[in-house]
């Protein structure tokens, strides 16, 4: 173990310039280690390091990383190849800033999101110096040339490799994998015991949809599961809490994505379908909400109907508040972050229907909501302790400095 006199500097690199699950869990991260690390964070400039720079982490703005996208939600495939051209377009400022970092004392390279792997790989290249992995999404896993050069590089430069649960994990090839679980350290007053059915001090269910506005999370399906659940007079409250996911900063990869049909105004639309479905009436539209207490205290049930076949972030942190959650798979999950009908409710991939109707079993049975509440809250304070997580990072990083 490291002598404690001295501490790591760590180098963190983040591509994405918009407010994500990865920054809040780089941030918990950064939380966690606390006086143990000396960060930097080489960052995209945008959302996510104006968010990051109200931690005690130096934040070095660029103008954009490049990146390779092998996750099972965008890997390249048809039209979406032409989305290179947007990596090739980021890779001269890479070098750039990856050069400006050799003045810096680095120890160890963690790049906070497998997408920015490439970054990662440069700065290795400049700074010499080892080089971590996390991977906080499933992966592609078709045989193509995309699944063929990812593994290569992850064989060749990782010298550790993290994921982030057992069902990512199970996408991964390469050697040198850990699983250390997302940290999450929300405030003690919001984690509080569930005293009542509807905290909200309703007779009605309230159901939150926490994500960005993005049509692979799900958000459409919830509004079709709306319509249904108004037609057949269930008695809830649906409340989105989200915002757009990308915004337009002019540079290439917004204009080709958008060009493409990647990048859509999706909250311009999901306020027209609520008007278009008087959907007003049970539907309550909060837009982007940094306040996990808001969020938190206000819904009894959280909503991650995406296609990413995975457990989100919200998921954990409405579990720690002892708030269950319906989620859909196309597949069933490892059971260390969600267990079907025990800590939440499963549902098919895009199934609206299905959708509503796991929102009606709730509504009718305030009891399950209370016990799968309970159920979840043990679940996910056994494997998401911020203390716990953090102590596993900092011993992949004494592996490394030894």
């Amino acid at each position: 173990m490291q002598n404690f006199m001295n501490k790591y500097n760590v180098l963190f690199i983040n591509g994405s310039k918009a407010f994500s699950g990865a920054i809040k869990s780089l941030s918990v991260n950064i939380e966690g280690l606390g006086d143990l690390i000396n960060p930097t964070v080489l960052c995209a400039k945008g959302a996510s390091s104006r968010f990051l720079k109200n931690y005690k982490c130096e934040v070095v703005e660029c103008p954009g990383l490049a990146k390779f996208d092998n996750t099972e939600h965008g890997y390249y495939r048809k039209k979406r190849w032409l989305i290179i051209a947007r990596e090739f377009y980021y890779i001269p400022s890479t070098i750039f800033f990856a050069f400006k970092l050799r003045r810096k004392k680095i120890d160890i390279i963690h790049v906070n999101e497998v997408t920015d792997l490439i970054s990662g790989v440069i700065c290795k290249q400049f700074l010499k110096k080892p080089l971590v992995v996390h991977v906080r999404s499933r992966q592609n896993v078709r045989n193509g040339i995309a699944v063929k050069f990812q593994k290569k590089l992850l064989e060749r430069y990782a010298d550790r490799i993290v994921s982030i649960d057992r069902t990512v994990l199970n996408t991964l090839s390469a050697k040198n994998c850990h699983v250390v679980y997302n940290s999450l350290n929300l405030k003690e007053s919001i984690c509080r015991g569930r005293e009542t059915f509807y905290p909200n001090g309703s007779d009605r269910l309230r159901v939150g949809f926490v994500a960005n506005l993005m049509k692979d999370k799900g958000i459409y399906e919830f509004i079709d599961a709306a319509i249904t659940l108004k037609k057949d007079k269930v008695p809830c409250e649906l409340v989105i809490y989200g915002g757009n996911l990308h915004s337009g900063d002019g540079m290439l990869g917004y204009r080709l994505l958008k060009g493409l049909g990647y990048i859509k105004d999706v909250r311009k639309e999901v306020l027209q379908r609520l008007r278009h479905n008087g959907l007003e009436e049970i539907v309550e539209f909060k837009g982007f909400c940094e306040s996990l207490t808001e969020i938190y205290s206000n819904i009894d049930v959280v909503c991650f109907p995406s296609h990413l076949d995975a457990v989100g972030r919200p998921v954990i942190e409405g579990a720690l508040c002892g708030i269950p959650s319906i989620v859909a798979f196309r597949s069933p999950p490892e059971e260390d972050t969600f267990i079907n009908d025990h800590t939440g409710l499963a549902v098919r991939e895009g199934d609206a229907v299905g959708l509503a109707g796991a929102i009606k079993n709730y509504a009718l049975n305030p009891q399950k909501i209370y016990q799968h509440g309970l159920q979840a809250r043990a679940l996910a304070r056994s494997n998401f302790n911020p203390e716990v997580n953090a102590k596993k990072i900092l011993n992949i990083y004494s592996e490394l400095m030894k």
